[in-house]
């Protein structure tokens, strides 16, 4: 490392204070970078220093810190400072604290610090004074002790005659003599390596690194280059420049914990909406807060928080009903709590996904994590992303290291219970860790203010805006009328056609999986298919610009139907696209309204020549997938390929299978096997197994097993044993047991046995199976020794499954014990099984009530079930009450279904139509379902169709799909042709 000549900081070249200041910075400095704490530096703990300035413009202006648990520190650096029995000595250290207390700048938790380098006897006994001060059991101070703090006090009573007495304690709480021992400050300044004596870091001691030989050599590495920069003064001081400072030097660093200081947060840039402007000033940008039931129980969690439990509160409601200001309020009553000491951390740059994916394994202790529109976090366009963070913020929350923390999220009541719902067979389990992190968080809030709580604002609100909002808010809703919901309901709907078209256009966008920054370029291709001819041709030459001037123009000054977002110009790509941000009250009205229509031809187009992200087009390609436009479909996917989706390839396999057209299907597939992708592997071993060419299957199938695609070693092994290769499927599934982890191949040959009646030759693959890992394997065991009535065996692998982690079994052990007659362990066994959120306890209880006739207890379960947004207890109670003929009541079941999701309960509705024979309105149910894209309805239409003695059509739905208008399609594009 080369050396660097001294310079000044604070003071003159070859200034012992210089030399001192600067040592006392690098310090702070390099605890900064190693994200360490400096002990004794704050009157209480305050975690890494995140940020360090020199010569700030304040009262104390040698050091500025700031700290990632909240506290700040002001430092004057004096190498010596002689006190005298008077105290006069401290009169200027003492006159610069007194700026800082008149101020009003000092908070809880603040320091103002004396760092010194050589500590005498009366500061040392200042210092001790202060620290006995300040723990709760040290008792009374000596009597040397008090005389120092009274020459403290009389030095600031000289220096402050204008404040109360009362002041001075103010200042003894903030008060902190810190000994930086500065002997050498001069070997570190100009790189001049001290490690020989004694392994130490010359003049200054890091006691955490010296008993780490190779660490020590490190940190004084850090400690001379951050010297270095600080005389050169470089970088003002802030820690990411000196990141890169460090890093030009080939010093790698670590990042200090995510998050700002709460009182440094505004609410309206963490997503609380602005509220409507009267004509008469206003006292602050936000009304006063009125509480309601939720607000009790999220106060109850911040209470737990604040006793050290790490906790998530998960609000609930529609759009514009006050959930993220209830949020911003429980913060408010943490930092009244506990002032100075918590962090906020709201990941949004670049994107939301992007910042918690890069951030959330260095949040530190004390941190909130805010999550608003939490489906951005746990559901974004790449499920996998949405799937890490949720695990990421679970290990959070139950690390006992890592606490306490708080995680504030808010959703709307579709979004929870697409996020909690218990997947159907037919569809994949997209959420599963969101679901596990979720279970238990949900807090409900009113979407509306009850009548005792209107009456009291009515004669008791001062702000003249909540008045005016209770006056002319329709059914209690004051949230809504406050964030000029229904202003902004009035403009989307009174818009000239050319306005709401692009409207329209953001609202397909956003409910077709579109983040929320749509893009000018989407807006401008899209809208014009929304537009009749006549329109169009009215339309003048800035329409567009027309269109979103209007758009853009705020309501009663609170919000717009959509808000520009400027892009800021990066230097290597130049300036992004401008994009508009749709708002949420509108996007959720607009969103029920066009639930059922298919957007034109124009968006579909817009989104391929203009969306690059292939995450984004694989989803929005989801989407005419799942509502049957398979022609949609495939021009999207084959953008998200063009893009490197490989998930795509594996779609557009499916849909030319079902189109029969086995050449379309293989010629993708083989295209891209050189990628050695193990999912394009499968697909393709899938291929040759049914086109008969068993032995490029087993090929296909071994190497798809080895990258890690488990159902591979299930279909090879499959495979081996149907073609009589008995022995070789057993070897096999050992094989991929024991040198890939995969288990998979040890219970097909167990199930295969137990196809074939060889009970005890399944168990024996089962125990195998269970042997290399798979506890699984003790759920298939345990229905094996069922099926011969060894229900004690049944009862103990039932019970070392759930000690394996499967807490879902206890649904089954509970209805064993149910069956034996012990309801009381059966009752408890299903209460550990909801708390572990494994709601299938409540459609077995449910089943038990309808059978004791009980309805009204099993419709009571079934609404428990659905709130935690598993709907089987639902589907089962339906099933019963249509086998006792009881349609009336199934369909009232759907009703209640409805409220938690209709598109479930749609699909139920439509085949209640079906079996009384009305095909009609069964084949009307299931075409809305389709347009709400609810998997498996397509299918479901071309069965209708048959029953309706339509076999072409059915034919066409089946293998084509519909075409824009909904009407059956009649062709798909070839690969080859593509």
């Amino acid at each position: 490392m080369t050396t660097a000549a001294r310079g000044a900081i604070g003071g003159s070249a070859g200034e012992v204070g210089s030399a001192h200041r600067a040592a006392a910075a690098a310090f702070i400095v390099v605890h900064g970078l190693l994200e360490e704490e400096v002990q004794g530096l704050l009157p209480q703990r305050g975690g890494a220093p995140v940020l360090v300035r020199l010569e700030v413009d304040e009262p104390t202006d040698d050091i500025y810190c700031e700290f990632a648990l909240g506290g700040r520190a002001w430092v004057q650096a004096k190498h010596e400072l002689s006190v005298g029995a008077d105290g006069r000595g401290l009169k200027p250290v003492i006159e610069q604290w007194v700026g800082m207390i008149r101020d009003g700048r000092v908070e809880p938790g603040d320091g103002l610090v004396l760092a010194v380098g050589h500590l005498t006897g009366p500061l040392e006994l200042l210092r001790e004074a202060l620290n006995r001060r300040r723990d709760p059991y040290g008792g009374a101070p000596t009597g040397e002790q008090q005389n120092v703090l009274d020459l403290v006090r009389k030095q600031f009573c000289l220096a402050a005659s204008d404040l109360p007495t009362e002041a001075a304690e103010r200042l003894l709480d903030h008060a902190v003599i810190w000994h930086v021992d500065a002997a050498d400050a001069e070997n570190i300044l100009i790189g001049e390596p001290v490690l020989g004596r004694d392994a130490r870091l010359g003049a200054i001691l890091l006691r955490s690194l010296v008993e780490k030989p190779d660490a020590a050599a490190r940190a004084m590495a850090l400690l001379t280059v951050a010297a270095r920069a600080y005389a050169a003064r470089r970088s003002g001081g802030d820690m990411a420049a000196w990141r890169r400072a460090l890093s030009n030097e080939g010093v790698r660093t670590t990042a200090s914990p995510p998050g700002s200081r709460i009182d440094a947060c505004d609410p309206l840039s963490l997503g609380v909406h602005r509220c409507i402007e009267l004509s008469n000033p206003r006292k602050s940008e936000l009304p006063p807060y009125v509480e309601r039931e939720h607000d009790s129980r999220l106060r109850d969690i911040v209470d737990d928080v604040i006793q050290g439990e790490s906790r998530m509160a998960t609000l609930v409601a529609g759009s514009s009903t006050g959930k993220t200001r209830a949020c911003w309020e429980a913060v408010l009553y943490l930092n009244e709590r506990q002032p100075g000491r918590w962090r906020l951390w709201h990941p949004y740059s670049p994107t939301h996904v992007d910042a918690a994916l890069e951030k959330l394994d260095r949040v530190g202790p004390y941190t909130v994590v805010w999550l608003n529109e939490v489906r951005r976090y746990l559901a974004p366009t790449d499920p996998e992303a949405g799937e890490r963070i949720a695990a990421g913020l679970r290990r959070l929350l139950n690390s006992p290291d890592g606490g306490p923390v708080l995680v504030l999220a808010t959703a709307w009541r579709e979004q929870w219970n697409e996020l909690v719902r218990q997947p159907s067979r037919d569809r994949p389990d997209l959420y599963s860790q969101a679901r596990e992190l979720l279970a238990e968080t949900c807090i409900e809030v009113a979407e509306s203010f009850t009548v005792e709580q209107l009456a009291t604002l009515r004669t008791r609100a001062e702000d003249a805006r909540l008045r005016h909002a209770v006056e002319r808010s329709d059914g209690g809703r004051v949230t809504q009328y406050l964030a000029a919901a229904p202003e902004l309901e009035n403009k989307y709907r009174l818009a000239e056609p050319q306005a709401r078209a692009v409207v329209d256009v953001a609202i397909d966008a956003r409910r077709l999986g579109h983040p929320s920054d749509i893009p000018r370029d989407l807006l401008e291709k899209a809208a014009h298919g929304y537009l009749d001819d006549h329109e169009w041709n009215r339309a003048s030459d800035d329409w567009l610009g027309e269109a979103l001037r209007y758009a853009g123009e705020e309501c009663r000054g609170a919000v717009s139907l959509l808000t520009r977002i400027r892009p800021r110009p990066h230097p290597a790509e130049g300036s992004g696209r401008p994009s508009y941000r749709l708002a949420d009250h509108v996007e959720q009205i607009g969103s029920r309204e066009r639930a059922l229509r298919f957007p034109p031809a124009s968006f579909w187009e817009a989104v391929g020549d203009v969306v690059e992200d292939a995450s984004l087009l694989f989803t929005i390609a989801r989407h005419a997938d799942n509502r049957g436009r398979y022609q949609r479909a495939i021009a999207l996917y084959l953008r998200a390929v063009s893009k490197g989706s490989m998930r795509a390839v594996t779609q557009l396999v499916r849909l030319w299978e079902r189109a029969e057209d086995a050449a379309s299907a293989e010629a993708i597939c083989f295209e891209f096997l050189d990628r050695a992708d193990p999912d394009i592997l499968y697909v393709a071993a899938r291929l040759r197994h049914r086109g008969g060419d068993l032995g490029a299957a087993e090929v296909l199938y071994r190497q798809a097993a080895e990258g890690g695609r488990g159902e591979a070693v299930e279909d090879l092994t499959d495979l081996l044993w149907r073609v009589g290769r008995r022995v070789e499927a057993e070897e096999f599934a050992a094989h991929a047991a024991r040198l890939l982890q995969r288990t998979h191949g040890l219970v097909r040959v167990a199930q295969l046995l137990e196809k074939a009646g060889d009970l005890a030759g399944a168990e024996k693959f089962c125990r195998k199976a269970i042997g290399n890992g798979n506890s699984l394997a003790l759920i298939r065991l345990a229905k094996l020794r069922k099926k011969v009535g060894d229900l004690s065996a049944v009862e103990h692998l039932y019970r070392q499954a759930v000690d394996s982690g499967h807490t879902g079994v206890l649904v089954s052990l509970a209805d064993l014990r149910e069956r034996l007659g012990d309801s009381a362990s059966a009752e408890l066994l299903y209460q550990q099984a909801v708390e572990k959120g494994h709601y299938g306890a409540f459609a077995n209880r449910a089943r038990r009530h309808h059978q004791l006739n009980d309805h009204a207890r099993a419709e009571q379960f079934a609404r428990q079930a659905a709130k935690y947004g598993d709907l089987r207890t639902y589907d089962k109670l339906i099933r019963l009450r249509l086998r006792s003929g009881d349609r009336d009541g199934a369909e009232r079941l759907c009703g209640q279904a409805a409220e938690y999701d209709q598109d479930w309960a749609l699909t139920r509705l439509a085949n209640i139509r079906a079996h009384d024979g009305d095909t009609a309105g069964a084949e009307k149910l299931t075409r809305q379902a389709i347009e709400l894209g609810v998997p498996g309805a397509v299918e479901r239409l071309a069965k209708l169709r048959e029953h309706a003695h339509d076999p072409t059509a059915a034919y066409r739905i089946k293998r084509f799909g519909l075409d824009d208008s909904g009407r059956p399609a009649t062709s798909l594009p070839r690969y080859l042709e593509v």
